[in-house]
């Protein structure tokens, strides 16, 4: 009975291993680099919409949208799931959207400048964050963990031949010995 268990045991872990891995996206530097720096000027565009909105609609909605994309980056940059990046990719493609429809709000009203601006970076935020989140999520499962599954450089196959190898080799400068 105890041998069921063991194996049923092994599989269950086997299993949780597999699915652990293949939820793991990896993340490489300039994802990080770029993916830190549009949260850090998403949540700064979110903050300056809710304090110079003066209770605008449109730019509201987009600041409360940015705020979001940036939380939801920032815990796919943290935990490295695939579920949280379709997530940030999914937001960010919408705040991306609505920050684009409140530059043009602002654009044609009578908008402080503040504001204007921080739609733009926003909207320009989100929009990166979308590229960023897509190339990771549409990366193929092969591709997705280059550390692990390719490796950088061949293998070396041993010398065949049988002789012996001496070291340091023979001088090879202008006066090579005969070669009999």
């Amino acid at each position: 009975m105890s041998r069921l268990r063991s194996k049923k045991s092994i599989e269950a872990t086997l299993r949780h291993i597999e699915h652990r891995v293949l939820e793991e996206v990896h993340l490489s530097p300039w994802v990080r680099r770029i993916g830190v720096a549009a949260v850090v000027v998403l949540i700064i565009a979110a903050t300056t919409g809710v304090l110079v909105g003066d209770d605008a609609g449109l730019p509201l909605v987009a600041a409360v949208l940015a705020a979001g994309s940036a939380f939801c980056s920032a815990a796919a940059l943290r935990l490295r799931r695939f579920r949280w990046a379709s997530a940030a990719a999914y937001l960010s493609g919408l705040a991306a959207v609505a920050g684009a429809a409140a530059f043009w709000w602002c654009q044609t009203s009578d908008a402080a400048a503040t504001l204007l601006v921080s739609t733009a970076a926003g909207g320009l935020a989100a929009a990166t964050l979308t590229v960023v989140w897509l190339s990771v999520v549409i990366t193929p499962a092969a591709r997705s963990q280059p550390d692990m599954r390719y490796r950088t450089q061949p293998i070396e196959e041993p010398r065949s031949g049988g002789g012996t190898h001496t070291w340091p080799p023979p001088c090879a400068g202008p006066d090579r010995p005969d070669q009999k």
